[in-house]
């Protein structure tokens, strides 16, 4: 019998679909588990603790509400198996130190990228990260394809080739043969929108499709930019949702500064790919989840209100994402029949 059985839960292969039941399960784990481990060694080192794992210091993060470290790191090796990292990366901006972090995976069938959220650290979120999302004007992301977040594309330029380079360099040595799948958590699936962007624009010529699978992340760019992600590209893109996640409503369309905005007064701001919104109704007993495919707009009462400001409600809503699928298997029923999102 498989060891991963053998442990009393059940394996997941990488060979299965991404946006299926068990591979979105899988990432979301390895999502999660980025706040951890993302930069340093050992990754799997399931005996490591979370301050050797990664340096979350600060008596004030939310890192409990994450999740426990080891655990996820187990859960990952049952859940993928033969998983090995293949390049940590370090984003610099400059005079802001470090900011963006990701890491380049492969197992069996995937080479998976996987980026960094936002840091559970609110001192490190202040000192590094409220520069990037307070960048919130728009800046072009490519002719024909629309406008996109300033700070999150400014993020994800500082590693861009390092990044794109080591994924090229697995899918070379595949012969082309593994599936390129993208993932992250709250800023991190920001990153990784954009990267997707970037990887199936590579691909989709070369007849390559490339998975996106996110969870609690803001929105990226204009309409514009949505329909790029939805209907130009050679991409297959999901997002997770949780009940009353702030996160995933935000940024809004409204106005902002011409003069960090390419000279405009407006910015817009829209979600693309499908979404599942698990306990959207967390009462009720037969609409508790709900699928909205692509091009469908945000489902009804998909809004912000004062109650998701509420920092209890921010930290059990935003940071617990590793944890849903374990907690309430319900959310399996919520699968299109298709069995992909």
């Amino acid at each position: 019998m498989d060891a991963r059985r053998r442990s009393g839960v059940e394996a997941s292969s990488s060979s299965t679909s991404p946006r299926g039941r068990d591979g979105a399960r899988a990432l979301a784990t390895l999502a999660m588990t980025c706040y951890w481990n993302v930069g340093q060694k050992g990754f799997f080192d399931v005996e490591a603790t979370a301050d050797e794992a990664l340096e979350l210091g600060t008596p004030l993060g939310f890192e409990p509400l994450i999740g426990d470290g080891g655990e996820l790191r187990r859960r990952c090796a049952r859940e993928f198996g033969n998983l090995r990292v293949t390049a940590w990366l370090n984003g610099v901006d400059e005079g802001n130190g470090r900011t963006t972090r990701a890491g380049v995976l492969t197992s069996d069938d995937w080479v998976i990228v996987a980026f960094r959220g936002t840091t559970p650290s609110p001192l490190r979120g202040l000192i590094f990260e409220s520069q990037i999302n307070g960048r919130a004007g728009q800046t072009t992301w490519a002719s024909g394809a629309g406008r996109v977040h300033a700070g999150y594309a400014a993020a994800y330029e500082t590693l861009r080739t390092k990044l794109e380079d080591a994924v090229r360099a697995e899918m070379d040595a595949s012969g082309g043969s593994k599936k390129l799948v993208v993932t992250g958590h709250s800023l991190g699936g920001a990153l990784a929108t954009l990267c997707a962007a970037r990887l199936a624009s590579e691909y989709g010529p070369q007849g390559a499709r490339v998975d996106a699978v996110t969870f609690g992340q803001p929105r990226v760019g204009d309409n514009e930019f949505a329909k790029y992600l939805d209907q130009d590209l050679s991409l297959d893109y999901a997002r997770f949702v949780h009940g009353g996640d702030l996160f995933s409503r935000v940024p809004t369309s409204g106005y902002w500064l011409p003069t960090a905005n390419e000279g405009r007064f407006d910015v817009e701001y829209t979600h693309a790919g499908s979404m599942l919104w698990t306990n959207a109704n967390e009462n009720s007993s037969t609409n508790r989840h709900i699928y909205a495919p692509k091009n469908s707009g945000d489902p009804d009462g998909f809004s912000t209100d004062s109650r998701m400001i509420n920092p209890v409600t921010v930290a059990r809503h935003h940071s617990g994402y590793a944890n849903f699928f374990q907690e309430d298997p319900s959310i399996f029923d919520a699968w299109p029949a298709t069995g992909t999102l």
